[in-house]
């Protein structure tokens, strides 16, 4: 008989993503003690891989949060018809949970997942998952964890306290009114602080244009030049659980087409503003305790990860102590006592380690994790392989050339085609 087996089943396409992604999938390779087939399904382009993983004993199926970001969810019907008929143990990991929660709900139904790890509070449980799918267990989670290859990079890249050209940096993107007050935090703290510290002699590098966030190195160059960094909780302040409020919005628009996001917020949204508490911690504040930037965060839970005035100098949204921020922010004694204490709580415990997360869910669906130190030994498959992937980015980047018309073009594309298995 063979080998108990994993299949974690993720979404990763070719456009630019941060880094978490990435290594959140990673973690399962590296510290589930099975063999493990990562499945990428934003590049199963051929039914070939299902049917080598039906003749697989597959025991635990792991649906990543990169699967429900957007509408439709990334799973294809081939891959949807495996899922329902597999009697593997299914897990699902969900984030950004506070829209398109019925469909959610039919995933775990019609796939028969047994547990859920969210990023709600525990108190929501029930509530949310407990109350509307046929799941036996639901666990809080973080968004991300602190990744072994992160630290070893940050060398290459943070800078000593007095060559840091940057007092204070940010990168954030809008969001739609639809997620409340809450997400608005993200460009809010950008912009205030930017007019509070207009005066002062701090070098600023805010920006909350999708065009100014940056990915690989250019983040990891950013993140290691900035002194300070400012941050909210992620997550949103309206969590849409029967789909309602939406519905609600688009009438809303439909009759008052004029109507600023100022207007749709006081006749729709809120009345429904932190009716379920959907903030968390984000990633980048272990990015930002490995890189040592003395972080400047909105007053906030962060799931009880961090402490103000610990790991953190506190902001309050009003800004009513904006001056002492700003006086905090340009002193390195408050910097290196900060900084050295989110290093030593957040990184150098291990605390907060993708080898304890694993460990950790492990334990809860009855999976075994490698052993203190060690890595999975055991054989590790992609589908598609990462030999294949690469000749996928090659036939994208050709797609433009084959729209023209040439002689042979068609008989190109096809050869191509059957090459990377492109049905």
């Amino acid at each position: 008989m063979s080998k108990d087996q994993t299949l974690v089943i993720y979404h990763r396409g070719f456009n630019q993503d941060a880094s978490t992604i990435s290594e959140h999938v990673r973690s399962f390779l590296n510290y589930i003690d099975t063999p493990v087939i990562a499945l990428n399904a934003a590049l199963i382009y051929s039914y070939k891989y299902l049917k080598l993983i039906e003749k697989k004993n597959i025991t635990h199926i792991i649906l990543h949060y990169s699967l429900f970001g957007y509408m439709p969810f990334s799973i294809r019907k081939e891959l949807e018809t495996y899922l329902i008929k597999s009697n593997a143990k299914k897990i699902a990991f969900f984030q950004d949970e506070n829209q398109s929660c019925k469909e959610r709900f039919k995933i775990v139904d019609n796939y028969r997942v047994e547990t859920v790890f969210t990023i709600l509070e525990k108190k929501y449980h029930k509530e949310v998952y407990l109350d509307n799918t046929s799941c036996k267990a639901v666990y809080s989670t973080l968004t991300g964890y602190v990744d072994d290859n992160l630290i070893k990079l940050a060398e290459k890249y943070k800078k000593k306290y007095e060559d840091r050209s940057c007092d204070v940096g940010y990168r954030a993107r809008p969001l739609p009114i639809y997620l409340g007050l809450g997400g608005q935090e993200k460009t809010d703290i950008a912009k205030k602080f930017i007019q509070h510290a207009k005066d002062t002699n701090l070098t600023m590098d805010i920006q909350t244009s999708e065009e100014s966030r940056l990915y690989g190195e250019d983040w990891n160059k950013f993140l290691g030049n900035c002194k300070c960094l400012l941050g909210v909780e992620s997550g949103t302040s309206i969590f849409d659980i029967d789909d309602t409020i939406m519905a609600q919005m688009n009438i809303f628009i439909h009759e008052n087409p004029t109507a600023g996001d100022n207007e749709l917020h006081l006749n729709i949204l809120k009345d429904h503003e932190d009716k379920i508490y959907y903030r968390a911690i984000s990633p980048r504040i272990f990015e930002s305790a490995i890189y040592r930037n003395l972080m400047i965060l909105f007053e906030g839970k962060y799931q009880s990860v961090v402490k103000a005035g610990k790991h953190y100098i506190e902001l309050k949204k009003d800004f009513s102590n904006i001056n002492e921020v700003i006086e905090k922010a340009q002193d390195p004694l408050v910097y290196q006592r900060i900084t050295n204490r989110a290093y030593s709580d957040l990184i150098e415990s291990g605390k907060y380690s993708y080898r304890l997360f694993i460990e950790d869910f492990c334990k809860k669906v009855g999976i075994k994790s490698v052993d203190k130190k060690k890595k999975n030994e055991n054989e590790v498959t992609y589908y598609p392989s990462t030999s294949l992937v690469f000749c996928y980015k090659i036939y994208g980047k050709m797609a433009s050339f084959l729209r023209f018309n040439f002689i042979g073009r068609n008989f190109l594309r096809k050869i191509m085609q059957r090459i990377l298995g492109i049905n």
